[in-house]
């Protein structure tokens, strides 16, 4: 007998629930998280990205403390020093421009 099985598991399991959300009025400090090192060349850069957005940020929402980190390789989780750098900040933003 054949048995098909999904990988994504039984559709009977508990849904899970997000973290909770601050709102915006909430946030004072915001963490980037940038998934690998990425070079000054093209449109696309993801610290260049974050800078902006930083700028929009305080403009629109008042919010001045602002931190970068950068993971050293795109295949791997972010190293425990820098997730534990990460945890005072109110939000994460994690991304990679390709």
């Amino acid at each position: 007998m054949i048995e098909l099985v999904d990988p994504r598991g039984s559709s009977g399991s508990e849904a899970k629930v997000l973290a909770a959300r601050p709102k915006a009025g909430e946030l004072r400090r915001i963490g980037f998280l940038s998934n690998e090192e990425e070079f000054m060349n093209g449109s696309l850069h993801f610290p260049r990205y974050t800078r902006i957005v930083a700028r929009v940020f305080e403009a629109r929402l008042g919010i001045t403390e602002f931190h970068w980190e950068t993971k050293p390789l795109l295949s791997r989780p972010a190293e425990i020093p820098q997730l534990e750098r990460l945890l005072k900040y109110d939000a994460v933003i994690n991304g990679l421009a390709k």
